[in-house]
């Protein structure tokens, strides 16, 4: 989805979680200062955007869900979350 919209699309934590996406992340461009983004995470893997990055947006919005469904019967559910106005420096 990110490629024909020509987002970068980095991923973000231990390197078990996110594989080989911790080395395209080093030939991707970087979040500036005032840009925002979005982080996708798995309902299952409960995590919230501000325990990664803590104040270093200053907003982030209420995720919207995406269910994933096989047969007409939910399998995956996954929280899309808005961050916004980057400040790298907090």
């Amino acid at each position: 989805m990110a490629q024909p919209l020509h987002l970068t699309l980095p991923g973000v934590g231990p390197v078990e979680e996110i594989h080989r996406y911790q080395w395209l992340n080093l030939q991707r461009k970087q979040l500036y200062k005032g840009a925002d983004a979005y982080f996708i995470t798995a309902a299952d893997l409960d995590h919230h955007p501000s325990e990664i990055f803590g104040k270093q947006f200053e907003q982030i919005n209420a995720p919207d869900t995406i269910l994933i469904e096989r047969n007409q019967i939910p399998v995956r559910r996954f929280y899309v979350y808005r961050l916004k106005n980057y400040n790298p420096h907090f």
